[in-house]
């Protein structure tokens, strides 16, 4: 992304969720975990498909993290079902309509309360966005259900502006489809938007999108090395957001120019904390 000029006034910050907002260990780790456990304790399955499992998520049990890139880091929830459905009949040697049973009586998405970690203080955060005039949107391939509780629970519901979930009716990331959804809805332009995420999908989807700015945030369920090759910047955190905008909100910013600054160096063109 090097040489890419910043000439906007961000009015919209477009948030994924999981791995972002929240620990995705914390949640889809122990998720992948759990269903694991209830798959082989039901009695029905009589092949070990445990680490089948796994990797068709992309988990390692070893680590106990996600891996980057795995099926489970942006895969929304009726199509991770389906690959955990697609394990048991190719390795667990199951009927489709046997796998269909166990998976139905297995099946838990994680607790939107239970397993969300928040990384910042996410209310403060949403906050100042709105003293900057600032609009809020999430952008998740989770459920609008699980969604809208583990916002409930974060106690920022109030502070989002809209939502696009994992079960509308549009493309899923990376497809751009969602991202220029919000900024219509919202009545932003892309090139005043930014967006934050832990995933390489939340950034192909800015670039398709053609949003002002993809802001990576490491720690996620994405490695900083992936991260650096697709995003604008890389952050540690979504709380260096306040950093950076005010950088860019007091005036107009090149990200070339913006060098070894309050703790951010240049990498090939992309900052990274």
């Amino acid at each position: 992304m090097s040489g890419r000029r910043l000439p906007f006034r961000p009015q919209l910050v477009v948030f994924d969720k999981d791995g972002t907002l929240i620990d995705f260990n914390y949640q889809w780790g122990s998720f992948t975990e759990i269903l694991s456990k209830r798959l082989h304790s039901d009695g029905s399955l009589k092949t070990d498909v445990s680490q089948a499992l796994f990797d068709a998520f992309g988990y390692c049990a070893a680590t106990k993290k996600v891996i980057s890139g795995g099926a489970v880091t942006d895969t929304p929830m009726p199509m991770l079902r389906q690959i955990a459905f697609n394990v048991l009949i190719t390795k667990g040697n199951m009927l489709p309509d046997d796998a269909e049973v166990l998976l139905t009586n297995c099946w838990q998405p994680p607790d939107p309360i239970q397993t969300s970690l928040p990384l910042a203080d996410i209310r403060k955060l949403f906050e100042w966005l709105r003293t900057l005039h600032i609009k809020v949107a999430i952008n998740t391939t989770d459920s609008r259900d699980a969604t809208t509780e583990t916002m409930k629970f974060l106690g920022v519901l109030d502070l989002i502006d809209l939502m696009f979930c994992g079960d509308d009716a549009l493309p899923s990331k990376p497809a751009p489809d969602s991202c220029l959804f919000l900024c219509s809805s919202l009545q932003v332009t892309p090139e005043n938007t930014i967006m934050v995420g832990d995933t390489v999908a939340d950034m192909r989807m800015s670039h398709a999108a053609n949003l002002g700015l993809a802001i990576g945030v490491a720690g996620g369920s994405t490695s900083s090395d992936t991260l650096l090759k697709e995003a604008d910047i890389v952050v540690s955190s979504v709380e260096r957001l306040y950093f950076l905008l005010d950088l860019w909100c007091s005036e107009v910013h090149s990200v070339n120019s913006v060098n070894c600054v309050n703790g951010f160096n240049q990498v090939n063109g992309t900052i990274a904390k």
